[in-house]
């Protein structure tokens, strides 16, 4: 994303949700029995998931092979540890399979350890994914593997907007395979028909291993992720976003040819309406300086939720880039988004909201209701 975007969030924007599903928030807890949760049931915690109850750790699947698709079970987990360029922090989290339907696997994160940036990232994918691993960036299609994996082979597909990439393989070895992706990184603002960094080049680059099952190396705009183990057999409760609908993609850039909704002035507000029954929006705040930009500026992003609640991030004049990760609660409503961008930066906000519920393993009761408290 980006030139003067990503110079101005080197990956602000490259943040945003993770569109799983362009279809209604029904969620399929609703089709299914409530379970009662007793009062032992741990609460959401962050990262707090030690390794003996994950489950088995996996041997390499010495029968994989580049030919066709994994053949994913539920509980079948993986611990991946992903370095946030925006933020330079690095943080590890577990994927879990918490369920196989006709022609979709579900992925969410033990209920202990929920940590919502990794929804906000959107690769790895959480809730909805297709049975060849590909899935929905901002409601676009991305078709990271298309199955034989050869070398040489190239296809078509999209990241974060509809401006086509072009994938090409490289086999590495008989069980692994490089796929770079190269063409016009847009990033989200290619939603609205703005692309800040018009010249061709990589956009992204994964590593699938067939041994492990799973793309197990990723280097995107705004993050890197990598695969530390691979294993079965997880039991317990599994927290997991469905109907994931990019809601908020909303802010002022004080570079004319870049503003969002008109030019001057500086700020602006938005009226957003979030409707469909969903319980929780992941959402982040973005302003500051452009990076790189000598000169500089005032800038406070503002989101204020239907209930009262008031998120609100401020930049001192010339002060960096920063980024807030947020979560709210039953988001259904008008939101207040207010930006202000005196300077050569941006006010953002960028969310997608989705119903959580929790799923447990292995029998796979579900609980239809919120899944747990906002955590952080």
């Amino acid at each position: 994303m980006r030139r003067l975007l990503v110079l101005a969030i080197a990956a602000g924007l490259a943040l945003t949700g993770c569109l799983s599903s362009d279809d209604a928030p029904t969620p399929a807890a609703e089709a299914e029995p409530e379970v009662i949760i007793d009062a032992a049931r741990p609460a959401p915690a962050f990262n707090d998931i030690p390794n003996a109850q994950l489950g088995v750790i996996a041997k390499p699947d010495l029968n994989a092979t580049l030919a066709e698709p994994p053949q994913l079970v539920a509980g079948e987990w993986w611990r991946i540890e992903l370095h946030d360029k925006l933020t330079d922090t690095t943080t590890q989290f577990v994927r879990v399979v918490a369920r196989v339907e006709s022609d979709l696997y579900v992925f969410g994160m033990p209920h202990e350890g929920w940590w919502k940036e990794a929804v906000i990232f959107h690769t790895p994918a959480f809730g909805d994914v297709n049975k060849d691993l590909s899935h929905r960036a901002h409601d676009v299609p991305f078709q990271q593997l298309k199955f034989p994996l050869e070398d040489g082979a190239t296809w078509e597909t999209a990241w974060e907007n509809p401006n086509p990439i072009t994938a090409t393989v490289s086999v590495e070895s008989p069980t692994t395979a490089r796929v770079t992706f190269t063409g016009t990184n847009c990033g989200p603002l290619g939603l609205i028909g703005l692309c800040p960094n018009p010249s061709q080049g990589v956009v992204a680059e994964i590593l699938y291993d067939a041994s492990m099952h799973e793309v197990v190396e990723a280097n995107f705009p705004s993050h890197t992720w990598r695969v530390l183990e691979h294993g079965y057999g997880f039991e317990g409760w599994v927290t997991v976003p469905r109907s994931e609908h990019l809601v908020f993609l909303h802010g002022r850039l004080a570079a004319p040819a870049l503003a969002f909704p008109g030019m001057m002035p500086a700020t602006h507000t938005d009226v957003v309406t979030i409707e469909g029954g969903y319980n929780r929006v992941s959402f982040i705040l973005a302003n500051g300086n452009a990076i790189g930009t000598p000169v500089g500026g005032a800038y406070s992003t503002k989101a204020t939720a239907p209930d009262g609640t008031v998120y609100e991030l401020s930049s001192i004049p010339g002060g960096p880039l920063q980024i807030a990760f947020l979560e709210h609660a039953n988001p259904d409503g008008d939101w207040t988004l207010e930006h202000m961008a005196a300077g050569p930066g941006l006010s953002f906000v960028e969310g997608i909201a989705y119903h959580q519920y929790d799923i447990r393993l292995p029998d796979g009761a579900v609980r239809s209701d919120h899944a747990h408290d906002v955590v952080r």
